[in-house]
């Protein structure tokens, strides 16, 4: 798209050929801005979106108001996103820290795709039958409530995850879902069109903070 537009928001793996391609429709003079979430590349001028490691920590302080003891997985979208490899760091950080007695599963990768997150989440529930814990990092989250549902433990396991959506919305109303802690989609995206008008002006901009999340429970649908 280098030459055609004069402002881009990517959402986008972390992957060396983005990279590049970042680069070259940054030296073809269009500002390039990540969304939702982070990219290594030198020449993004700014990301907008939630600090990653914050709500994953904050996971892990609701899983923790929960839970003392027990099993707990994890399912990660790609750690090709770094949002979601922030969000599974800060939560491991957490848990470590401050509920140790709490076993953390190895993570399952479900390439952010609610198809694959059934196949991950009922793969984890036959493996972990004294599973008490589950936090998803990424979207998909239809494909975890079915896994849940099939296995007849939906509302017995603490489910946390981040995606907010009607299907969500109805698992917390029934306590499928534990808490939910949302991106703030709209203001992603207003945040993102200002930045880049002001790019295209030439105009200098502060640097862009992260954007507040919001915990989502029962009882705030």
């Amino acid at each position: 798209m280098a030459g055609k537009v004069d402002a881009l928001g990517v959402v986008s793996i972390d992957h060396p050929s983005v990279t590049s391609a970042i680069d070259s429709a940054t030296e073809a003079g269009c500002h390039v801005f990540s969304m939702l979430s982070p990219l290594s590349a030198a020449s993004v001028k700014g990301y907008i979106g939630i600090d990653g490691r914050k709500a994953g920590r904050t996971a892990g302080w609701l899983m923790r108001r929960y839970l003392s003891e027990g099993e707990v997985g994890i399912l990660v979208g790609s750690h090709r996103y770094l949002g979601h490899e922030a969000l599974e760091v800060g939560f491991r950080s957490y848990m470590r820290e401050q509920a140790p007695d709490v076993l953390l599963k190895e993570s399952l990768v479900y390439l952010d795709d609610a198809a694959v997150a059934y196949e991950a989440a009922s793969e984890l529930l036959r493996r972990a039958p004294d599973l008490s814990g589950l936090y998803q990092c990424g979207g998909g989250v239809r494909g975890v409530l079915k896994a849940l549902q099939n296995d007849g433990r939906a509302g017995r396991i603490v489910y946390i995850c981040h995606e907010i959506n009607a299907a969500s919305e109805s698992a917390l109303l029934d306590g499928t879902i534990a808490a939910a802690i949302a991106t703030p989609i709209e203001s992603v995206a207003s945040r993102t069109i200002d930045a880049m008008l002001l790019a295209v002006q030439g105009k200098q901009q502060k640097p862009i903070a992260a954007l507040d999340f919001s915990i989502v429970t029962p009882e705030s649908v």
